[in-house]
């Protein structure tokens, strides 16, 4: 028996490199099996043995399991990982194909797994086996290849770290007794030789037909689940080769799902209808989607990926702010990226938003990304996020940023903080917001560079606390801006809005300020009103403070009009007005009411009299949100 060994992760196709799971084991399980367990296993390895170790690249990533099967003609594979999940936990398994019942060679290695730490999960009454839908195994079951995956064991668990490390010899030559039947110390001449594992025989071509039933009743029993799911155990049922059993399921899906055998035949008006009903679940999820859809999969889902969901392109260790119309995939996009690097790496994530009670009801948080992962089991309890059984992130306040304590971030990689843009008259921004931001920020992250941030709103206005403290400046048709560590991104989606004002409700919308805020992503509230450039003769007056910005206050007493500007201000101005206590210092009043101070009575007066100026969309949005700390009405 020849055996494949694939080190799990590494190089990827584009020159990164993937390290695996890290935890306790700091370098990652990448590094791990290359300096440690695989070395150790050579130790051990009987001769006559037949073992090739791949460790040269991801092969997950390069998707080339079975050309490299064939290209050492092995008999089996083994592919060796280590698990990630709640530092509470411990324990391993053996992963195989979710249909197949876990055979010898199975059986042992999830026995020497046991051996040296807890066994998790079970399958088909096997405990310490699961069933998965996994590439490689996926791969390996419609080729004919025969494969299984370890986990051999939890590197966030003290205990487990302890196995791995100071007891890896022990588990090195637990796993090559498994495979081989004996290791370099316990082979005897009494000891017979170990029996290699039985390849199955290969089974009879069925039958190439079923006497007395037509194609189409062949297809309806199909569509009506008489031979059960799976192509393998539908063939079998009906009795039919291959070829004919192709006739069928593209019968059933001409005749059930509208779906036409050749993909050159299926015009853009049919695919955009396809993927409108793949949208809305008429062909199922996962593998069952790829079944009904046939060849035209890979068509249908591009497009939908193009009309419903943007496509998140990451820059690493920066904060990327995505500006987008309603429903055009942002907060799916994060979700995406969150959950895969969980499952992964087996790192978590943060959820952000700005109240308590915009965090209520998170039960179906994962709803709408479930149909990415078929195989995923997600919960919800509370505030915090699982993932079969795992926890993978939790939701976070914003108003209750001194609350979070450091320890329990260990784990996080990635904070998605949505609609960080509030809504007009449906929410309010807090006190010191963005300084609030960056408090619970560095609870999270502290000193650690592997992070990234997705800060996601609507197209409401580019006048925000945040563009106001990072003085960031991107223009409404400018889909990428980068400033130092921070990217914003306000995309075009041309056929995302074409699609939506084709809907129904996108009809209703046409012609109104709401579509040009909906659907072409349309700042609603950046116009220019009272946007003007302050006079060369106005004087410097006072600065006032609010949103932990300064604001400084010019009068041109010839053309009687002020202006409120956050360029050049003077913080040691003499007359320095605050509207929060949380800024209070030496030298500076805090007032409640414009009536109580003689220069916000001015201001106050001012707007009234529509004398009021700004300089620029910023000054003005942070304007009005002093007037309304000062209950100017």
């Amino acid at each position: 028996m020849k055996v494949l060994a694939l080190n799990g992760h590494g190089k990827n196709k584009d020159g990164t490199f993937d390290t695996g799971a890290r935890g306790l084991v700091g370098k990652g399980e990448h590094r791990y099996f290359t300096e440690n367990f695989f070395p150790a296993m050579k130790k051990y390895l009987p001769k006559g043995s037949d073992i090739v170790f791949h460790t040269e690249y991801n092969v997950y990533d390069y998707k080339n399991l079975k050309q490299l099967v064939q290209k050492h003609k092995a008999d089996t594979v083994i592919e060796f990982h280590l698990d990630s999940f709640n530092k509470s936990a411990r324990g391993g398994h053996v992963i195989v194909w979710h249909e197949f019942v876990p055979d010898n060679l199975d059986k042992r290695l999830r026995d020497a797994i046991g051996k040296n730490t807890s066994l998790r999960l079970e399958h088909m009454g096997e405990k310490g086996i699961h069933g998965r839908n996994l590439q490689n195994a996926r791969i390996s079951a419609r080729e004919g290849i025969e494969y299984r995956l370890l986990e051999l064991g939890n590197v966030q668990n003290k205990q487990d770290f302890d196995v791995l490390i100071n007891g890896i010899d022990k588990y090195a030559k637990d796993i090559v007794e498994s495979i081989f039947g004996e290791t370099t110390e316990n082979k005897t001449e009494s000891k017979p030789e170990p029996k290699p594992t039985p390849k199955p025989e290969p089974k009879p071509e069925p039958k190439p037909t079923v006497k007395g039933k037509t194609i189409d009743e062949m297809a309806d029993e199909v569509y009506r689940g008489v031979h059960g799911n799976g192509e393998v155990n539908r063939r079998h049922s009906l009795g039919v080769t291959k070829e004919v059993y192709d006739k069928v399921q593209q019968r059933v899906n001409e005749k059930y799902y509208g779906v036409k055998p050749k993909t050159q035949e299926v015009g853009q008006k049919e695919i955009d209808d396809l993927a409108k009903r793949t949208y809305r679940g008429e062909f199922g999820i996962g593998e069952e989607r790829k079944r009904r859809l046939g060849d035209l999969y890979d068509r249908v889902q591009k497009r939908v990926n193009e009309i419903y969901y943007s496509q998140i392109s990451l820059i690493l260790s920066i904060s990327v702010m995505i500006l987008a119309s309603r429903g055009y995939g942002k907060t799916y996009g994060a979700k995406v990226f969150a959950v895969n690097r969980h499952l992964k790496h087996g790192e978590e994530f943060v959820y952000i938003k700005r109240h308590k009670n915009d965090l209520e009801n998170m039960e179906s948080f994962f709803q709408d990304v479930q149909q990415e992962f078929p195989d995923e089991e997600f919960t919800v309890k509370g505030r915090r996020f699982y993932c079969n059984g795992n926890m993978i992130g939790r939701a976070i306040p914003l108003s209750s940023w001194q609350k979070q304590k450091s320890p329990v971030f260990e784990h996080v990689t990635t904070i998605i903080f949505d609609e960080f843009i509030k809504e007009k008259d449906l929410s309010y921004y807090l006190p010191n917001e963005v300084e609030s931001f960056l408090n619970l920020l560095d609870s999270i992250v502290r000193n650690r560079s592997n992070w990234w941030v997705f800060m996601l709103a609507n197209a409401v206005t580019l006048a925000n606390p945040y563009f106001q403290y990072f003085k960031l400046f991107p223009k409404k048709d400018q889909e990428i801006y980068k400033k130092g560590e921070v990217l914003v991104n306000i995309p075009n989606a041309f056929r995302f809005k074409e699609f939506r004002r084709g809907t129904k409700l996108g009809s209703l919308m046409k012609g109104t300020d709401y579509e040009q805020f909906s659907i072409d992503n349309e700042f609603k509230e950046d116009n220019e009103v009272f946007i003007e450039k302050r006079t060369k003769e106005s004087k410097y007056v006072c600065t006032f403070r609010v949103n932990g910005v300064s604001l400084g206050l010019w009068h041109d007493n010839k053309k009687s009009l002020i202006y409120l500007s956050n360029v050049n201000v003077n913080e040691r101005h003499k007359t320095f007005i605050i509207v929060d206590k949380n800024d209070y210092q030496e030298g500076r009043t805090l007032v409640r009411n414009f009536k109580d101070n003689y220069f916000t009575f001015k201001l106050g007066q001012g707007f009234k009299k529509t004398q009021l100026r700004f300089d620029n969309l910023n000054s003005r949005s942070l304007g009005y949100d002093l007037l309304n700390e000062l209950k100017v009405r």
